[in-house]
């Protein structure tokens, strides 16, 4: 099958030439993890930057502990069976 484009939801195309799609699959999710985490930090950096908020990249962020028992302490626990 000779397929060079992929286009998902949204209109959102991806180049499969752009990707190396014959190394074993543990190399691949190390590779990729990286490759994910530096898009999500150069797009969490445009966006403070953009939102005039770039000061907060000087800032250190929380510890794993602390951002989990944020997340826990935010939860809020909702009976949806009381919607219908």
């Amino acid at each position: 099958m000779d397929v060079d484009l992929v286009e998902r939801k949204d209109g959102i195309q991806i180049r499969l030439t752009e990707f190396e799609l014959d190394m074993h699959w543990r190399e691949a999710l190390s590779e990729y993890a990286s490759l994910h985490e530096t898009h999500c930090t150069e797009f969490a950096q445009a966006v403070l930057k953009r939102a005039e908020r770039d000061y907060l990249l000087d800032q250190p962020g929380p510890t794993k502990q602390e951002f989990i028992t944020y997340l826990e302490e935010g939860l809020v626990e909702r009976d949806f069976r009381e919607m219908f």
